[in-house]
């Protein structure tokens, strides 16, 4: 049980419900006519623990009394909550109030209940006021409208306290540019694997350590130079089922360090210019990122005759075809 001064300080403030300055704010409607306050001495701590499976969004959602209920010699307190879960978790907590000794209408009692693993705590004060209320069976308090809430800093949300299921991915490869044609990488994840549940060890691949906070009850999976399984010979696939850019050997495309061009007769880049000479062509293959230096009649005559041919002296000499010509 916590230090008695902190329940005392409660008695007299809206704690642990949110101030609301307004009138009526903790008013209640009442089975026999009228609509009382909540004595603020009636309830001085509330503590809930959601777990994983309540749909409870902590921007929108919240607990909030709903009704307290006298039966035979006990008060019911209801507490519901707001999203899509409502009607599923409901925490009830019940008060003896049998004893004829002042003392069990004043003393602090923590409460405990259970539901669908959600876990909540109730600490009641002073219940005088309460029981000259709702002094018989089926009399009770009840607010439906949702006002009277919890505040938002006594409700632990489960769903992030622990792992439940593993999702193995990775980002997408930055894959190199084909000449000007714009980046063709993925925004979306590579799926490895999901809902992996069950015992799971980890190991620690090429240039990463995995470490464990016993403190934090954490794993901790970081990059190191060297450690796991070292450093990698070459690309690391991101799936069995990637592949390889069309026209290149890498998986992030392009070409590799052997097959570029960097100087030619020793004519350093980054552009260099080819001229074509006598009796020479260039072609180019875009697709294959190849110039083919081939042979041609550039700047070259042809003998139209194919028999003979006259020189320049008168002679006569044979006849050349093109297909001599170019060897």
């Amino acid at each position: 049980m916590p230090a008695l001064p902190f329940y005392s300080e409660n008695l007299v403030r809206a704690y642990p419900f949110v101030e609301q300055n307004i009138p009526n704010a903790r008013s209640m409607t009442f089975s026999g006519g009228g609509t009382p306050n909540l004595p603020d001495k009636a309830i001085v701590d509330f503590v809930a623990m959601l777990s994983v499976g309540v749909n409870f969004n902590p921007q929108t959602d919240n607990v909030y009394l709903y009704e307290i209920s006298r039966v035979d010699n006990f008060l019911v307190f209801v507490f519901r909550f707001t999203g899509e879960d409502s009607n599923i978790v409901e925490l009830r907590f019940t008060r003896q109030v049998s004893s004829s000794s002042s003392a069990n209408y004043t003393e602090f009692i923590q409460e405990y209940t259970e539901v669908a693993g959600t876990k909540a705590w109730l600490t009641t004060g002073h219940l005088d006021n309460l029981t000259s209320i709702l002094d018989s069976t089926g009399k009770y308090l009840r607010r439906a409208d949702q006002e009277i809430k919890i505040l938002p800093a006594r409700i632990q949300l489960m769903y992030s306290s622990f792992v439940s299921e593993i999702n193995i991915a990775n980002s997408p490869r930055t894959i190199a540019p084909d000449f000007c044609l714009p980046n063709i990488s993925s925004s979306a994840y590579v799926i490895n694997d999901e809902n992996i549940t069950g015992e799971v060890r980890f190991k620690p691949g090429y240039n990463s350590i995995v470490t464990q906070n016993n403190v934090t009850n954490t794993l901790e999976f970081e990059a190191k130079k060297g450690e796991g399984e070292g450093e990698p010979c070459g690309e690391i696939m991101l799936s069995p089922a990637e592949d390889r850019p069309y026209g290149s050997k890498l998986f992030s495309g392009g070409p590799q360090c052997g097959e570029l061009v960097k100087t030619i007769n020793g004519v350093q880049g980054p552009k260099i210019t080819f001229i074509p000479g006598h009796g020479i062509d260039f072609v180019q293959d875009i697709d294959t990122h190849t110039i083919y230096v081939v042979p041609s009649m550039r700047n070259l005559a042809i003998c139209l005759d194919d028999s003979q041919s006259s020189s320049c002296d008168g002679s006569t000499q044979p006849g050349y075809t093109i297909q001599q010509l170019l060897g």
